[in-house]
């Protein structure tokens, strides 16, 4: 198996061609909707990506909603204006919904420990390797400020 170097260019390729697909997925278009349209609230894009986990829940995809939602976050934070009052209140909402597992009627668990929203599965990970990443080949173009209110690395993304 070759052996790629991690390059800057290298990276760049990737996460365009990442962003490129992430764009046409559901979650992306939910978001951008919430903070395009005056009238949407937060409330109702969190429903909306709750129904779409609802829809696949139990199967492989149950997790890709999940991830795909901290993805989009995490690229519409870095593309709109430092604060985004309605993205800091989706994810604020976000975190105080359960989803519930249709069969036991229990929280539905990401990764066998993590529940679904309230310890926000998959944000952790995903910022954390953005940041790393982007440690790695640039100086600093993210910062991420951890909040006592949130378990997630969420609530002020500011672009330097």
């Amino acid at each position: 198996m070759p052996c790629h170097i991690l390059t800057l260019e290298s990276y760049r390729e990737r996460q365009a061609a990442f962003v490129a697909e992430l764009e046409l997925e559901p979650e992306f278009k939910i978001l951008i909707t919430l903070l395009s349209l005056r009238e949407n609230t937060a409330v109702n894009a969190v429903q909306q990506i709750n129904d779409l986990i609802a829809l696949v829940e139990g199967s492989k995809n149950d997790g890709c909603h999940i991830y795909n939602t901290a993805c989009c976050v995490l690229e519409i934070a870095v593309r709109m204006a430092p604060e985004q009052p309605k993205l800091v209140s989706f994810v604020h909402e976000l975190q105080k919904t359960t989803v519930l597992n249709g069969t036991t009627g229990k929280p539905l668990v990401f990764d066998e420990e993590c529940e679904t929203w309230r310890d926000l599965p998959t944000f952790e990970f995903k910022f954390g390797d953005e940041l790393q990443i982007k440690g790695k080949l640039e100086t600093s173009s993210l910062h991420f400020a951890y909040s006592s209110h949130y378990s997630g690395y969420i609530l002020h993304i500011k672009i330097l």
